[in-house]
C-alpha cells in the first residue's frame, strides 16, 4: 500500500512537472501573441492618424480650391459683363455715328433724309421714273442707311409700275435676300408673282404665289392669288 502510494505520488509529481512546463509554454506563447497584437494595434493607430491627417489636408485643399474656383468664376463673370457692356456701347456708338453721318449735308447740301423724302414724294405723285432715279441715287450714296430697306422696296415698286418687270424682280429678290425680315414681305411676294406672270412664266408665278399663301395665308395678297394656283 505504501509502495503504491509512493508510486502514485511520483506519477502525480511527474505530471505536475510536465503540466507546469506545458502551462509555461502556453503562457509564454500567449504573452508573445498579446505583445505582437499590441504592436500591431500601435501600428494601426499610427496609420489611422496618418490617414486622418491626409483627410484633413484633402478637405482643406478642396475648400481652398473651391474658394479659388469661385473667385475665378466671379472674375470671369465680371469680365464677360464688361465685354457685354463694351459691345453694347460700341453698337450704340456705331448707330449714333451712322445717324450723325447721315445728318451731315453732302457736297450738294442735301442730307440722306432729304434725298429719301424727295424720291418718296416723286413716288407718291406717280412720277415713277423720277422716283427710280432718286432711290437708285440714295442707295448708291447711303447703302448703310437705316432707310436703305425702304429705298430698295420703293425702287422695285417704281420699276414694277413702269412695267420694268425684270428689273423689279431683281430688286424684289435682292430685298428678300438682304433684308429677310423686312415689313414688305406680302407685297414683295405678290408683285414678284405678278411680274413673272406678266413675263409669261406662269410656273414661276405660281411658285411665288404658293410661297405667299404658305407664309401669309390670312393676308389680303394671299386671298387675291388663291385662284391663280
Amino acid at each position: 500500500m505504501k509502495k503504491m502510494t509512493a508510486t502514485a505520488i511520483f506519477i502525480i509529481s511527474v505530471m505536475l512537472v510536465f503540466s507546469s512546463c506545458s502551462f509555461k509554454r502556453d503562457w509564454n506563447y500567449m504573452r508573445d501573441t498579446i505583445k505582437e497584437m499590441d504592436q500591431r494595434l500601435i501600428e494601426v493607430e499610427q496609420q489611422t492618424e496618418v490617414i486622418d491627417s491626409m483627410l484633413v489636408e484633402i478637405s482643406a485643399y478642396q475648400r481652398e480650391n473651391q474658394v479659388i474656383t469661385n473667385q475665378l468664376l466671379q472674375s470671369l463673370e465680371a469680365k464677360v459683363e464688361t465685354l457685354r457692356q463694351a459691345l453694347q456701347l460700341s453698337k450704340s456708338e456705331f448707330s449714333e455715328m451712322m445717324l450723325r453721318i447721315e445728318s451731315y449735308s453732302d457736297t450738294t447740301g442735301i442730307t440722306s433724309q432729304d434725298a429719301f423724302n424727295s424720291a418718296y414724294i416723286d413716288f407718291t405723285r406717280g412720277d415713277y421714273d423720277l422716283a427710280e432715279i432718286g432711290f437708285n441715287s440714295f442707295l448708291e450714296k447711303y447703302p448703310q442707311s437705316i432707310k436703305a430697306v425702304d429705298a430698295l422696296f420703293y425702287l422695285a415698286e417704281s420699276q414694277y409700275f413702269q412695267q420694268k418687270f425684270n428689273q423689279a424682280i431683281s430688286n424684289y429678290d435682292r430685298l428678300r435676300v438682304s433684308y429677310p425680315h423686312h415689313q414688305y414681305q406680302t407685297t414683295v411676294l405678290y408683285h414678284s408673282g405678278l411680274c413673272w406672270e406678266e413675263l409669261g412664266n406662269i410656273r414661276k408665278a405660281r411658285e411665288i404665289y404658293q410661297q405667299l399663301i404658305d407664309a401669309y395665308p390670312d393676308s389680303p395678297e394671299a386671298q387675291r392669288v388663291k385662284d391663280k394656283i
